[in-house]
């Protein structure tokens, strides 16, 4: 299992039933796979044949209020990590370089060669860290406006393939908060990608579980296991730490969250159109028309409300599994000739049900 697989899995675990207790969920649940990220298809897909389904586009009203969102508000922050390298080296011998940072117009900020966005769609950077490579921990004291949050936790190293292990681990007030494996990554920037679920009062009472508490401060830590020592390529393993307030415009349809606005790739789309399609009988499939549009539309493929595992498969092209059932959402970019879109499921048990759906996204700058 590579990390991406990993990472899926664990996601997968964090439900959006608000009334589960919020540290039930907590120990070993990764950060989400975002649709900001695009999704890595397992190979092995099959053409299947799908119903046509009418996309809803979206009102001007909701491109008036979209352009009203608020950007979050950027706390005074106390790094108070004092970790040394064991070597020597300083610090601008071992930083990444400007060359490993994905170039982009949005406003970012840089810290020891890792880059995160300060207002992506609208969210809010709340405050970041990032050590030094071969730092074993950062952490840092922050206070938030609000308790619905998100963060994104980095562990940045060339690791052989033999190693899928999880080596660092977050916290906040001492809490576990989750915990995540070292890949090999660029500069960024980065953005959110972990939350308790898609809706804001689930993901605000998990943070509130956590002894998070608007208005006052919170300490945030990221730590790399100490058994990382054991392997020479995580010896000079770079890991940072960013926390976001969830400001940017998000609506509910069909029971579910979505953002009005997502940054893919330096750049920021809005949301075109969307379709979604409740299915029974261990099956379910949709195809959409796409709305034209002089960029390639980023499409996000997203499941929810199943109780059990099941494997997915977008525009005919591969597939991705869930063991465990639950909320998950990947994104890719649509062909430059795309006229519509696929999406089908299959449940492992004959009765699943669900929904599923497709939210296509035009760039806007």
């Amino acid at each position: 299992m590579n990390i991406d697989e990993l990472k899926q899995t664990l996601t997968n675990m964090a439900d959006e039933v608000e009334h589960t207790r919020a540290q039930a969920r907590l120990d070993g649940i990764d950060s989400k796979a975002a649709a900001e990220r695009r999704n890595k298809l397992l190979s092995g897909g099959a053409v299947v044949s799908v119903a046509a389904v009418a996309l809803s586009m979206v009102g001007p009203q909701l491109v008036n209020d979209a352009n009203n969102s608020p950007a979050g508000p950027v706390s005074n922050t106390t790094n108070s990590d004092t970790d040394k390298r064991a070597d020597g080296k300083r610090d601008e011998d071992i930083v990444q370089t400007d060359e490993d940072v994905l170039q982009t117009d949005l406003p970012t900020v840089t810290d020891n060669g890792i880059s995160f966005y300060t207002e992506p769609a609208g969210d809010g950077l709340l405050v970041e860290a990032v050590g030094r490579p071969g730092q074993r921990s950062v952490s840092f004291t922050a206070t938030p406006s609000t308790t619905d949050l998100s963060w994104v936790n980095i562990c940045s190293a060339s690791l052989p393939e033999r190693v899928n292990r999880i080596w660092t681990s977050v916290s906040v007030n001492g809490n576990t908060l989750g915990s995540s494996g070292c890949q090999e990554s660029t500069g960024g920037p980065f953005q959110a990608e972990g939350s308790f679920g898609s809706s804001p009062t689930a993901n605000q009472r998990a943070w509130e579980e956590l002894g998070v508490v608007a208005g006052e401060p919170s300490v945030f830590s990221l730590r790399l296991k100490p058994a990382a020592e054991k392997i020479e390529e995580l010896r000079d393993a770079q890991i940072g730490l960013a926390v976001y307030e969830n400001t940017g415009a998000r609506f509910e349809d069909h029971g579910l969250w979505y953002k009005r606005e997502r940054v893919v790739d330096g750049h920021t789309y809005r949301l075109a159109g969307n379709s979604f399609s409740e299915f029974k009988g261990g099956r379910g499939e949709m195809r959409v028309p796409l709305p034209p549009a002089e960029h390639p539309l980023f499409l996000a493929f997203g499941v929810a409300k199943v109780a059990g595992p099941y494997r997915t498969f977008q525009n005919a092209e591969g597939a991705n599994v869930s063991s465990v059932g639950g909320w998950s959402e990947g994104g890719t970019f649509a062909r430059p000739d795309q006229d519509s879109a696929e999406m089908s499921i299959r449940t492992k048990r004959d009765d699943g049900s669900g929904l599923i759906y497709i939210l296509a996204y035009e760039r806007i700058d």
